[in-house]
């Protein structure tokens, strides 16, 4: 399936992760309940309205140190456009705007719809449309093999169990009629070491050298397993590049790249 090809069901927007399951309150309620609430139900943040239209949001951090009986309008922060985030919003869009801001409100039919923030990320549209993506470049990586690596079994250092274990895959699909050739039955582990080991499968790819080629086929080799196995896409809230887990810039990186390799087949 060519990314051209995609569904809206494979699309991934900002209304599609967002936590819509929110916690409002009202610029008269008191601050000390909303901190209490705030806490007990584990959200950092909650939007406000005021006379049933959107008024602002208040952060659980504002509220520690204030007195009680102050009502929550004293404390909220105005809804501005740089808060706002656009429901249709693409997922490439929505990776940049998360990394300019940790969170987004959705607003609709005027009241917020939703909030978007960077552990959306670890959600279930997001990794469908991921592993969708890496699907297409596992895709494309085994037709280019199979064009400029014929030989890759033999002329490429792999461990034997790797190889016996294609060989297996490949039998019993054999013997129940699908005949396939044996680079379908590899990991994308496998895949990535074949396409560094042939200068013209990562050159067609677009990369400048080997080494790159490695580096950045194992992050998406990474992601791709982090997807499959459930495991958090977003390890780090952060947005550094020297942070612990993959931050947000990590991911727009990988997923810059993927694209990329995904579009360069056609």
């Amino acid at each position: 399936m060519a990314p051209s090809q995609i569904t809206d069901d494979h699309r991934c927007t900002a209304s599609r992760l967002a936590t819509t399951d929110l916690y409002q309150v009202t610029a008269e309620d008191e601050s000390a309940k909303v901190h209490e609430d705030l806490t007990e139900r584990g959200y950092d943040v909650a939007p406000v309205q005021q006379d049933g239209d959107p008024f602002g949001f208040v952060r659980r951090g504002t509220l520690e140190d204030v007195s009680g009986q102050t009502p929550i309008s004293n404390h909220t922060t105005t809804l501005e456009l740089k808060h706002l985030i656009a429901p249709d919003a693409g997922f490439e869009t929505v990776l940049n705007a998360l990394y300019e801001r940790p969170r987004y409100f959705i607003a609709s039919q005027n009241e917020i719809s939703g909030i978007l923030t960077r552990a959306d990320l670890n959600s279930q549209p997001a990794r469908l449309h991921l592993f969708t993506q890496i699907s297409l470049l596992e895709q494309h990586a085994r037709e280019l093999i199979i064009s400029e690596a014929p030989n890759w079994k033999e002329e490429t250092l792999l461990d034997p169990e790797v190889i016996d274990q294609i060989d297996a895959k490949q039998d019993d699909a054999q013997s129940n009629n699908v005949d396939l050739p044996a680079i379908h039955y590899a990991k994308l582990s496998t895949i990535t070491t074949v396409l560094t080991s042939y200068e013209p499968c990562w050159q067609a790819l677009g990369f400048a050298t080997e080494s790159r080629a490695s580096t950045e086929l194992h992050a998406i080799t990474q992601l791709r397993n982090d997807v499959v196995h459930s495991n958090p896409i977003i390890q780090n809230t952060d947005r550094g590049v020297i942070e612990d887990g993959r931050t947000i810039t990590d991911l727009i990186n990988t997923y810059q790249r993927l694209q990329q390799l995904t579009q360069s087949s056609h």
